[in-house]
């Protein structure tokens, strides 16, 4: 019933699709700005590892004695 009722559209004089259509445009090419930016350098004390401490001996060492207790236990 459904196939029948959809050619009975289709066949009408009348029957328009609502589509729109364009016609196609070319491509936009990225061209780059003149200017160039200037960048700041980077350093760490810029940067978001400046509060960052480095590990020593100490840290380490009191890292694997509580390691090393997780595991025996």
């Amino acid at each position: 019933m459904l196939l029948k009722i959809n050619r009975e559209v289709i066949e009408k004089e009348d029957y328009r699709p609502r589509i729109d259509t364009l016609p196609r445009t070319r491509e936009k090419t990225y061209v780059a700005p003149k200017d160039k930016v200037s960048k700041r350098e980077w350093s760490l004390s810029i940067s978001i590892f400046r509060d960052w401490k480095k590990d020593d001996e100490t840290l380490l060492n009191k890292c694997f004695e509580f390691d090393w207790g997780c595991v025996r236990s």
